[in-house]
């Protein structure tokens, strides 16, 4: 799986090299929004299900946001990816 993960986030580096914001809209447990964090993204996730924020927070996980995405009042054009 995670090199699925990586072969994504290659193809978002080749279109955007400077890393800039990700949002993992629907991010589960958190394991995409994780692995782009550590490849130096500025990644938030949102998820509905509220066992995702504590399976994330169990692993450590950062800004993984148990909320509804229309909730979380992100500015129109803050994520590039």
């Amino acid at each position: 799986v995670l090199g699925q993960f990586d072969i994504k986030l290659g193809r978002a580096e080749r279109r955007l090299p400077a890393k800039g914001r990700l949002l993992d809209f629907g991010c589960g447990a958190g394991y995409f929004l994780e692995r782009a964090q550590k490849r130096g993204w500025d990644a938030e996730g949102v998820e509905l299900g509220p066992w995702a924020a504590e399976a994330a927070r169990r692993r450590g996980v950062p800004r993984l946001h148990p909320a509804r995405l229309q909730d979380m009042g992100y500015p129109d054009g803050h994520f590039d990816v």
